[in-house]
């Protein structure tokens, strides 16, 4: 003759920490049967292209799409405290002091979209090359994405001969001929770029006939400057 059934009763608390997650179990019977449990859940991988691992607590990698990012600017300095996006996490991941981010717990051979954000990097100056990129991640694989980002200023400054109405056509060009940025003096013959990498350029003003009538050698390297001096017209 078979014993009575025994209902059983259990709860189970989970909390992540850095270093890693801790799972508490307890369940109970109805005869009075008590067991406890204490579960440590870690995931360690390999940083793509480099020799060193990660450790990660949320989950076992091996289930889901894992993304390795690291924000680098142009000399490929990291890029601390930018805030990467990606689709089906309710919050941004910001980057670390080595510029680095692992976000996981993404659904794998879905199409996930990873956007940046740098409203909170201490350097205004600096912009990510892109903002969103698309990705497919697989099952159980890391996959490694640079966040490339650049120093933008911007420049401001005037045509002294710009009387009756004359309007001049400014180029900013990289020294192998390559056109950066075109813009057209107003009525005052006051003109102004911005959105520029740093680098020094030359800054070049065509005529309504198509002549060269003055050029200037030009360094922007701060957020935004006014040239002391104008544009000459020949």
């Amino acid at each position: 003759m078979s014993g009575p059934d025994l209902d059983v009763f259990g709860i189970s608390i989970g909390r992540l920490f850095r270093f890693g997650g801790l799972t508490f179990n307890m369940s109970s019977d109805t005869d009075r049967n008590l067991s406890l449990g204490l579960t440590y859940n870690i995931s360690i991988g390999k940083i793509p292209g480099q020799n060193k691992l990660f450790t990660n607590a949320e989950n076992q990698i091996m289930n889901y799409g894992t993304i390795y990012a690291r924000a680098v600017d142009e000399a490929g300095a990291p890029v601390p405290n930018a805030a990467v996006f990606v689709t089906g996490r309710e919050a941004p991941i910001r980057t670390d002091a080595n510029g680095e981010v692992l976000i996981t717990n993404i659904e794998p051979y879905q199409k996930a979209i990873m956007s940046v954000d740098e409203q909170d990097v201490s350097d205004f100056a600096l912009v990510p090359e892109w903002n969103t990129k698309k990705l497919v991640l697989r099952l159980g694989v890391v996959r490694p994405v640079e966040i490339p980002f650049s120093r933008l200023g911007g420049i401001e400054g005037y045509m002294s001969a710009s009387g009756n109405g004359r309007k001049y056509t400014i180029y900013i060009k990289d020294f192998d001929g390559t056109i950066v940025a075109v813009k057209r003096t107003d009525s005052d013959g006051a003109f102004i770029f911005d959105g520029i990498k740093y680098g020094t350029y030359l800054l070049e003003a065509i005529n309504s006939s198509g002549q060269t009538v003055a050029q200037r050698q030009v360094t922007i390297d701060r957020s935004f400057q006014t040239m002391r001096t104008p544009l000459d017209a020949k």
